[in-house]
């Protein structure tokens, strides 16, 4: 496997390499060098050829194919373009300084008719541009999101092919939100306002070491001008179980000067019907479960963003908040058969949950540049809090064939409190000789659980204390890119169980190195290798060691003895004519941990544990090909990988080995020459697969849309059916101290939804300035 996956990377590695006239300068505006401006390179019949975009000093690099007549064309959001006509000889053409002059307050739009490439790959992530993709017309950040190369997004959350979950920046900035959480407030984020999504597998030393998969940065368009922009939208679903789902959003940007205003807000309400189908198969009886549940939905959540500029100084600060009640009735049937398959009893269980969160989450942020080539240093502050009730009570009935029937019930209390402050100072120093940045970040977390059971009651209190300090350094020669860093983090853990007094301890300091190259051999190919070491640190309730009953016979507990794992990860990339991606990447997880059900072969009670239970390593290839024939615009991916697990406890399956790949495919066909109206047309296959100890066979899901955008381009409606064929429907095979457990969940997929949004600016309150009690009246 080895060999054959290296004999692929020597293929698609191999070039000639050959000497190039280049065409440079740097771009400046409002007295300032500008990162992330468009520069595209046209010939001589008005044909783009390539195109780029100005890196963080504001410097750009084109290479034209030959000599010749060729025009340049320089754009950005707010500015008025600039085209120059160049002749190309024998020898590079160095353009100096060129300013961008900002257009007046009364133009109001700008339409860029070019189009960026859509993948650009940097030294440490790949850049994903979006903003001209007729796939999200219409759509919102998880619509944009599902494009990202090897991203998968479901209800649950958003990950990586093969991986675990991933975090989510927006401008640069951490999100704390996850799962469904994370998934309601991207979509009150319009995928028009979406400039990129950067895809940062291998995060540099300036960010945090945690997680295994990486980091998705959604870059939004800045709101030229002084000006209100917003949308509404409203959207209601209707499932295959006939359940139905509601929500609205509300998304609102507002410039003027110096400050900047964004917000939003996201409501849902409704309820979804999934299916549970567990079999555990003992040596003597078989236990079969059929559960069937109803999971209520009722969640409101609001961000408000500020952003004040003034001189070399940018104040910005975030505030999120999100309250959920979601709630479960469940009714489960638990047939206890002998090796005759006869019924010998049956466990009837009737239960409730119900839930109440709040999440709060506040960000300040001080950015004050050194000079005009780019030096700056920033302090960056976060709070993030949250408050979560839990109540869970059943009863269970044992059916017994001889008329010996029992009940029995219980009941679950818990209420879990945390608080997170994080605080950061760091510089970024564009200097002549390398780009240094560098900086230090605290973070200090404390958990308090108290949990209560007919039988038990405890408390539980954790403190994590992490302070990291990074370094980075990058250095261009030529066509060739160097970065460097290492990032240190130092931690400590106490975790207290109150009733049984128990306290646990852990102290450890670890260096996460990583390595960064990439070669631009022209405007067609350019290759790039990386290395990066990263831990995972066990989620809090992950710790709590008090125990959650099902019924009589199924619990599940924390571990306070649990540690965290580590991860290595290496990838080659090449990318072709910026739309086509080849990887080849190798992931090591030393400590693997998670949830495990520790079951013996002479006892049926099932305890649910979370364990450092394997070491796994994972090697595959991952092809990613966007394309544009006509009305028909398509996003591809391909991604085959072997995984090698080995148990490293002892109810845990020794060993597990095997391949498995991802296929997807994006599709919009317009259907109008007006391109207002359009068809979507999606599918993604998860093939069997070998993963984490864990078999799981072929599950996909088809979805179909169509939107109409009206005449003036302010209403939109949309007609979706996700998972047309029910078919997202994995089932799952573990083996524990040699009794094997099958899974087949369906958690409701398949439904129609239909969604209006409506756009709308300043124009529709027949106001041209605002003054600062207007903009306070359109901000409540």
């Amino acid at each position: 496997m080895i060999k054959f996956l290296f004999s692929i990377l020597l293929g698609f590695s191999t070039s000639f390499l050959y000497a190039q006239i280049s065409i440079s300068g740097s771009i400046r505006a409002k007295g300032s060098l500008m990162s992330n401006a468009s520069v595209m390179l046209a010939d001589s019949s008005g044909k783009y050829i390539t195109g780029i975009k100005t890196d963080e000093h504001g410097k750009f690099t084109l290479f034209p194919r030959s000599t010749g007549r060729y025009r340049i064309e320089i754009f950005s959001v707010g500015f008025q373009t600039v085209k120059k006509n160049l002749e190309v000889k024998n020898e590079s053409l160095d353009l100096g300084v060129i300013e961008l002059i900002e257009f007046s307050e009364d133009l109001q739009e700008v339409t860029v008719s070019s189009k960026k490439p859509v993948f650009e790959r940097k030294v440490d992530r790949m850049v994903f541009n979006i903003e001209n993709s007729i796939l999200t017309a219409g759509g919102d950040a998880v619509d944009a999101i599902k494009l990202a190369p090897g991203v998968r997004v479901d209800d649950k959350g958003i990950s990586m092919v093969g991986k675990s979950t991933v975090k989510v920046m927006i401008n640069d900035r951490l999100s704390y939100m996850s799962g469904s959480d994370l998934n309601d407030y991207l979509k009150t984020i319009d995928a028009g306002n979406i400039q990129k999504i950067e895809v940062i597998t291998n995060p540099p030393a300036n960010f945090d070491a945690e997680g295994n998969s990486g980091i998705l940065n959604i870059v939004l368009k800045k709101n030229p001008g002084k000006r209100l922009l917003g949308n509404l939208t409203n959207s209601y679903a209707l499932t295959s179980s006939g359940r139905s789902l509601g929500s609205s959003a509300i998304n609102l940007g507002f410039n003027k000067e110096k400050i900047s205003i964004q917000l939003s807000g996201f409501s849902s309400l409704g309820s979804t019907a999934p299916t549970e189908k567990n079999t555990t198969f003992y040596p003597q009886n078989s236990w079969e479960l059929e559960n069937s549940r109803t999971d209520k939905l009722r969640s409101i959540n609001f961000n408000m963003g500020l952003e004040y500029k003034e001189g070399k100084s940018t104040f910005a600060a975030q505030y999120s908040l999100s309250v959920s009640r979601p709630g479960i009735s469940e009714t489960g049937n638990t047939n206890i058969k002998n090796n005759n398959r006869v019924i010998d009893s049956t466990l009837s269980t009737q239960a409730n949950s119900r839930s109440k969160n709040l999440y709060n989450t506040v960000n300040f942020r001080y950015e004050r540049k050194i000079d005009s080539l780019g030096k700056r240093w920033f302090i960056n502050a976060d709070y993030f809090s949250v408050n979560s009730d839990k109540d869970r009570n059943f009863i269970t009935e044992t059916i017994r064939s001889n008329g010996n029937n029992t009940k029995i019930s219980g009941n679950n209390l818990s209420d879990q409190n945390y608080r997170v402050f994080v605080s950061e100072l760091g510089f970024e120093l564009p200097l002549k000789p390398f780009e240094l940045i560098f900086g230090a970040k605290g973070s200090d977390i404390n958990n308090a659980n108290n949990a209560l059971t007919t039988i038990q009651r405890d408390s539980f209190l954790y403190s994590e204390k992490t302070l990291g300090l990074y370094l980075s350094l990058k250095k261009k020669i030529g066509k060739l890119e160097l970065k460097a860093g290492l990032r240190s983090e130092f931690t400590s853990t106490q975790g207290e169980s109150i009733v049984s007094q128990q306290i646990t301890t852990n102290n450890y300091g670890k260096l996460f190195p990583t390595i960064y190259a990439m070669y631009e051999m022209n405007d067609i190919h350019t290759f790039s290798a990386s290395f990066g070491r990263r831990i995972s640190r066990p989620a809090y309730s992950y710790l709590n060691p008090f125990k959650w009953y099902n019924n009589q016979y199924s619990y599940s507990e924390g571990n306070p003895f649990l540690q965290p794992s580590f991860i290595d990860n290496l990838e080659f990339v090449h990318t072709l004519n910026q739309n086509l991606s080849s990887s080849v990447y190798f992931s090591r997880t030393t400590g693997g941990y998670g949830q495990i059900s520790i079951l013996t072969p002479d006892n049926p009670l099932q305890i649910t544990s979370v364990q450092n239970y394997y070491n796994s390593s994972q090697i595959g290839i991952q092809e990613s090909y966007t394309f544009s024939l006509g009305v028909w615009e398509s996003y591809n991916t391909a991604n085959v990988y072997y995984n090698n697990s080995t148990g490293i406890i002892r109810s845990a399956l020794p060993k597990l080995k095997g391949y498995g790949a991802y296929v997807s495919t994006f599709n919009t066909i317009k259907l109008s020459k007006s391109n207002r109206l359009s068809m979507d047309a999606n599918y993604w296959l998860q093939l069997p697969e070998k993963l984490d100890l864990t078999s799981s066979g072929a599950y996909s899901q088809f979805d179909l849309g169509l939107k109409y955008l009206t005449k003036s381009k302010r209403f939109q409606f949309t007609l979706t059916a996700n998972d047309v064929f029910k078919s997202n429907s994995p089932r799952m095979v573990m083996l524990n101290n040699n009794v094997r457990q099958q899974f087949n969940n369906y958690y409701d997929f398949s439904r129609i939804r239909f969604s209006l949004k409506y756009k709308f600016t300043d124009k529709d309150f027949k106001v041209k300035n605002l003054g600062a009690n207007e903009e306070r009246s359109r901000a409540n």
